[in-house]
Order: C-alpha cells, then structure tokens, then sequence
C-alpha cells in the first residue's frame, strides 16, 4: 500500500521541480540584456562656485544626464541609450 502512495508523490515532486526550473531559467534571460551607454562631456571652468557647478549639475541633468565623475576641467555624464 504504502509503494502506490510513493510513486504519485515521486511524480508530482518531480513535476514541481521541472516547473521551477523552467521559471528560473525564463527569469534569467529577461535580465540578461545589456544596458548600454551614451557619454556626454563638459569642459569648462566654473570659477570654483558651487552656484555655477550647481547650476550645470541641474542643466545636464534636466536633460537625462546623470552625473559620474570629473577630471580637472572635465565633467563626465552618461543616460541610457
């Protein structure tokens, strides 16, 4: 009695395991896609003012822009493509 109640079990386990599988391996390509980048520039001296660092800041990023680094006189931006 108890071998006919472990075969369906068996085979209801193993159903439920090919399901999972197959939702995680669904989930795993949707996330897979690239994210890629545009890369914006600005040169410039700002006269070391916050208002006119401020100012750019909020100008670039009004137009997508986030803001990712600088080097001297050089101010790094990128957005989604």
């Amino acid at each position: 009695m108890k071998n006919k109640l472990y075969l369906p079990l068996i085979i209801v386990a193993f159903l439920l395991c090919l399901v999972g599988l197959e939702g995680y391996g669904q989930a795993q390509k949707t996330n897979t896609a690239k994210q890629t980048w545009v890369y914006h520039v600005v040169f410039g001296q700002l006269d070391n003012s916050a208002d006119d660092a401020e100012q750019m800041l909020n100008q670039n990023g009004a137009q997508g822009w986030e803001f990712v680094g600088k080097s001297g006189n050089q101010y790094y931006f990128k957005r989604a493509k």
